[in-house]
């Protein structure tokens, strides 16, 4: 394989132990194995789309480690992460509730992703990539991931390599004080902005509405925003321009993981040179996909699934 990646993300992906059935985790309560994380989620994504990715990482030596690498290869993702043999793979568990999103607790403290750095094989995929993801998740881990990512941030502007921000704050791992102070300082310099409406609150405050929220985030620096709102659809904010699309109609299984979906949706219509209206049908649709089966990213689609849904409401 080429060592020449059309997209770049990089963050931890982690084991997953999903319960079995709905309800409270308790003793003989069994779990299915499998495996999730937001980057590398966007990586599947966006190969199934037909777009060539690469997902940078570290990987613990243990049985956890090597599912992760071969399942996310077998999805025809490049995967660049060292075994760290000194740090474990993180783990996150998924509880089924009778109602609403699934609780999800993460055991990823101390893990080999929380130490990853800029190391000149990390450099290289950077420099070789036509565009990079990052998300708020990777530079909250640690320290040294808080300085890869700015690092990395520093990397492709000053080689004029475009790269796209996805805030996904997490309280687990940082305040939002914090958060913000760090966030902002990659808003400014991204080409693309996504994030949940208390995601993009949290960089600038509340707002009458979510047209002058994302006009707000724009005046930090990037052209274009795009408000991911669940079960009210999405909207983009481009030159001055608002596009809005409804959430595609969908039978939910499980949400984790629509965000990203939807993400490798709206990022492979414009590095097509699309317009946004259509790069929000394809997010929106992906999204919706991802929630009909278990899993993290299990219900992304394939370009082939969704060119046939998205003829039947663009023409």
């Amino acid at each position: 394989m080429s060592d020449y990646s059309e997209v770049v993300t990089i963050g931890e992906t982690m084991a997953l132990l999903r319960s079995s059935k709905p309800g409270p985790v308790e003793l003989g309560s069994s779990f299915e194995l499998g495996f999730g994380g937001a980057e590398s989620n966007v990586a599947i994504g966006l190969s199934r789309l037909g777009v060539g990715s690469t997902w940078l990482s570290a990987l613990g030596r243990d049985a956890f480690g090597s599912i992760i690498r071969h399942s996310i290869e077998s999805e025809g993702v490049r995967v660049v992460a060292p075994i760290d043999p000194d740090r474990p793979t993180g783990l996150m568990m998924k509880s089924h509730q009778n109602h609403g999103d699934p609780l999800v607790r993460y055991y990823r403290g101390g893990s080999a992703a929380s130490a990853v750095e800029l190391t000149p094989v990390v450099e290289e995929a950077v420099l070789n990539a036509r565009w990079i993801h990052l998300t708020g998740i990777f530079p909250a881990l640690s320290e040294s991931c808080k300085n890869t990512a700015l690092d990395i941030v520093d990397l492709a502007v000053e080689h004029g390599i475009p790269f796209s921000f996805d805030v996904n704050y997490r309280a687990q791992l940082w305040s939002k004080d914090v958060a913000r102070s760090t966030l902002l300082g990659i808003v400014s310099e991204a080409s693309i902005v996504f994030g949940g409406k208390e995601e993009l609150e949290l960089l600038v405050g509340e707002h009458r509405s979510t047209d002058d929220l994302m006009k707000a985030v724009s005046d930090c620096g990037p052209p274009e925003v795009v408000a991911k709102l669940g079960a009210d659809g999405a909207q983009c904010s481009l030159s001055s321009q608002v596009w809005s699309l409804p959430a595609h109609p969908t039978v939910v299984l499980d949400t984790v993981g629509a965000g990203d979906a939807f993400v490798a949706g709206y990022l492979s219509q414009r590095l097509a040179n699309e317009s946004p209206e259509r790069s929000l049908l394809r997010g929106v649709i992906c999204g919706a996909l991802a929630c009909t089966q278990l899993g993290d990213w299990e219900g992304t689609p394939t370009r082939e699934e969704i060119t046939a849904l998205e003829k039947g409401v663009l023409v």
